[in-house]
């Protein structure tokens, strides 16, 4: 299986679904991760907290932590996307070259500008596939409601994950541990739904069977 896994910053995707992309490149699968900006953060009036430097090895760590066969960077200003042609060409162009047999993807009802640009631009870079899953990858209430509804089963993979999460030093370094819990909580009630100890959800855009 093919896999491509899109996100808008360095740890998004391992936030939303690293325990996935850790079970599908344990089974063999070719697993590309993309990030979208160059993910340097910088706070009101303060320097910059992450540089780009800094957010690239970190995502480096974190893709061969889950064991991702590449990562690419499209190097987009941070805070400072939307759904421009250019983005959707970017993501599109990858999709081309990758040829993916599923994608994960941000949440579109997500409340972060640069989450829901990279959702909506993805959306319609991938409008031809047939597997797409959105995933969510912050804590903040929106407006509209995730639906969950397609699990996956991470129990055996719940450690990659959180290894994943803390390979980004300089994200977790100015986040309180609690940041880190609210994901482990989320991916516990999953499994519980499920049966099972551990499990993240996507929500599903488009499934198609081809049997």
């Amino acid at each position: 299986m093919r896999v491509l896994a899109i996100g808008a910053h360095a740890d998004d995707i391992e936030l939303g679904a690293g325990g996935t992309i850790a079970k599908h490149a344990a089974a063999g699968h070719d697993v590309n991760m993309v990030v979208v900006t160059h993910s340097a953060y910088k706070g009101l009036g303060i320097e910059y907290e992450r540089s780009k430097e800094v957010a690239t090895e970190e995502a480096i760590q974190a893709s061969k932590i889950l064991g991702a066969s590449n990562i690419s960077f499209l190097d987009f200003e941070t805070r400072n996307l939307q759904v421009t042609p250019e983005l959707i060409d970017s993501i599109e162009s990858i999709v081309k070259e990758t040829k993916p047999d599923v994608i994960y993807t941000h949440w579109n009802g997500d409340v972060h500008q640069d989450h829901r640009a990279v959702a909506e631009s993805t959306l319609i870079a991938t409008r031809s596939c047939d597997k797409v899953l959105m995933y969510r990858s912050n804590w903040y209430k929106s407006i509209e409601s995730f639906n969950g509804c397609y699990y996956v089963d991470i129990s055996t993979y719940i450690d990659k994950k959180l290894e994943s999460i803390h390979a980004h030093v300089s994200e977790c370094s100015r986040r309180s541990p609690d940041w880190v819990e609210f994901f482990v909580n989320a991916c516990r009630n999953s499994g519980m739904e499920i049966g099972v100890k551990y499990a993240e959800t996507f929500q599903p855009v488009k499934w198609v069977e081809n049997w």
